[in-house]
């Protein structure tokens, strides 16, 4: 009898592991059934104690704190790997598939959202004494991939900080060995205008890059699944949760939108990562909050991949400019109006207030698929594994 083969899958913590590396496996497990189980891996806990839920039947599930190459070599020869995927390129997710890759198997990485660099308000010791473990663990990660690579460990961590931390450096112009293979064998990308991204931030090759469709877009199916609202989406972050804004200017912001937006229905739509207490003192019949997308005329944020999706909708969408925390180049696009004056987005609501929306093309067509995203790329890992 041929024995089980894994597919290993990662992700920051198990809030996480429940979306898209779940939404991919119970795909590939109904398809593969017992031919192929899976490992999946987190380095971070949200709920002490409570491991990920709604993953399938056939599944290692393993909390690693700190990853090592001697705790992958352990779990490797256990459990035999065909497959890597991540959900990201962060520095974990870099040093896994710099391991997969070692191991000549197909490694994957799968878009969800956008990296992006020099946002934090936060200055470095602020950042540093908020994210002890974050940075030490990136040193432990450091050290690792400097190993595999055969680069001295100063050189591999000043290369890494030039791009992750200071956002001096593309990916492809860090200065790695040649031979370094840091990246994933291929991209799972949302379309086609992600294209310029990884290839002159990465440095993949087109031929690399798979399109599967926004997964946000299927947000739209239960938005319009309910009445529209003449309402104001305000879609959160977890900028506070990660570090990358301070809780008293985020509050600051709070305070405001509450008292410039008095009279008008609001709803607060939670991330998955949302601490509910830096929001729960704005509750009244007027400020809900919400863990669903709801159908409103208005949504109002920062840069949520979920502001696209509404601009897809065709609503109005207010992009606003938190205090020394710019807005992506890559989401402008997306706002009808961008500002930081809140008599600005008062006379905008004034105007445009209107039931009459036309949903774009991108989404109309999304919706018109006849394979969901995760399908897309369970199809093709399928296809890798028979060939």
């Amino acid at each position: 009898m041929e024995s089980i083969k894994y597919i290993y899958l990662y992700d920051r913590n198990e809030v996480l592991l429940e979306r898209y590396p779940s939404w991919i496996s119970q795909i590939l497990h109904r398809e593969l059934k017992e031919k192929i189980a899976f490992v999946f891996i987190y380095s971070e806990q949200l709920r002490k104690g409570d491991k990920p839920q709604n993953l399938p039947d056939n599944s290692v599930v393993i909390f690693q704190p700190f990853l090592n190459l001697r705790f992958l070599e352990k779990l490797v020869a256990q459990y035999r790997p065909v497959a890597y995927m991540s959900i990201g390129l962060r520095i974990p997710d870099i040093l896994l598939l710099a391991y997969f890759n070692g191991l000549n198997v197909p490694t994957y990485m799968v878009q969800h959202g956008i990296f992006v660099k020099q946002l934090s308000r936060v200055g470095f010791v602020q950042h540093f004494a908020n994210n002890f473990n974050q940075f030490k663990k990136y040193f432990i990660y450091s050290l690792s991939i400097s190993k595999m690579i055969g680069m001295p460990f100063h050189r591999c961590l000043k290369e890494f900080y030039a791009f992750y931390i200071k956002g001096t450096k593309k990916f492809n112009e860090m200065n790695m060995p040649k031979d370094a293979n840091l990246l994933s064998r291929e991209v799972f990308c949302f379309d086609s205008s992600w294209d310029t991204y990884y290839i002159e931030n990465y440095g993949y090759l087109k031929h690399q890059l798979i399109y599967f469709g926004n997964p946000d877009y299927t947000l739209a199916k239960e938005c319009l699944a309910n009445p529209l609202e003449d309402a104001i989406c305000y879609i959160s972050q977890s900028l506070v949760e990660d570090g990358r804004y301070l809780n008293k200017d985020l509050q600051s912001f709070l305070y405001e939108m509450k008292k410039n937006l008095k009279g008008e229905k609001v709803y607060i739509k939670l991330h998955p990562r949302s601490n509910v207490e830096i929001y729960k003192h704005l509750e009244d019949e007027n400020f809900l909050m919400t863990t669903s997308f709801k159908n409103c005329t208005t949504y109002l944020g920062h840069y949520s991949s979920l502001l696209e999706v509404s601009s897809q909708l065709g609503r109005n969408v207010v992009l606003w400019q938190l205090e020394g925390h710019d807005i992506p180049e890559s989401y402008v696009k997306y706002g009808d109006l961008i500002t930081s004056d809140w008599e600005e987005v008062k006379f905008f609501l004034e105007v445009n207030r209107t039931f009459d929306f036309k949903m774009k093309n991108k989404l109309k067509k999304f919706l018109n698929m006849t394979l969901e995203p995760f399908e897309v790329i369970a199809k093709k890992v399928i296809n890798d594994l028979k060939s």
